[in-house]
């Protein structure tokens, strides 16, 4: 009796006035099948239906985020990963510390920066820090340098991240400036062509 109301309750209609099922009945696969159709959904909508799945199933639903983040194989979806990710730093530390290095490998390295104001936010910049600082003595670095926030940025918060970020790498304003500036040369990054008219 209680599966059958269920599901008749579950029946809606969409926009184009066709019969569909609200829920797959099973919050891991919700957020598989919603997450990244959820760009103009508030905050406390993306954490609900995120604190769904994992309380269904932990591991599935943390392989359900990144893959919703996921910019080669998955959705590529930045907002939802980055609200959802925030909650869990603030909510489960350990369990969002157990995925950390995950961060940049699914995502960016500006993804570490929703981390800044939790429990893990020196986890993430350190993690940040020893990858720029690793970046200027390889031969091929990582994007780090190119997602690192500058301490003169146009914007008032990228340059709050920027402080932060040249704070963890202990380094003057003038160094960390020189070491962004000699990593996005190195990398070639776009924007840096399209500065110089070189693109």
């Amino acid at each position: 009796m209680l599966n059958e109301m269920k599901a008749m309750l579950n029946v809606k209609t969409t926009e184009n006035g066709a019969v569909a099922y609200g829920s797959t009945m099973n919050e891991v696969l919700d957020l598989f099948a919603f997450g990244g159709a959820y760009r103009q959904r508030t905050d406390a909508e993306v954490i609900e239906l995120f604190n769904k799945a994992l309380i269904r199933d932990e591991a599935l639903a943390m392989k359900c985020l990144f893959w919703i983040r996921d910019v080669r194989g998955g959705a590529g979806e930045r907002r939802f990963f980055r609200v959802a990710m925030k909650w869990l730093a603030n909510t489960y530390p350990e369990v969002a510390r157990r995925n950390l290095v995950h961060v940049p490998e699914y995502g960016r390295f500006d993804d570490l920066y929703v981390f800044v104001d939790t429990p893990l936010q020196d986890e993430a910049m350190t993690m940040l820090s020893r990858q720029l600082l690793a970046d200027m003595v390889v031969e091929f670095p990582s994007l780090a340098g190119k997602w690192a926030k500058s301490c003169n940025a146009s914007s008032k918060d990228s340059r709050r991240l920027g402080e932060i970020t040249r704070s963890y790498m202990n380094m003057s304003p003038r160094e960390y400036r020189r070491v962004l500036s000699a990593l996005r040369e190195r990398l070639n990054v776009l924007e840096r062509l399209m500065s110089g008219k070189r693109f």
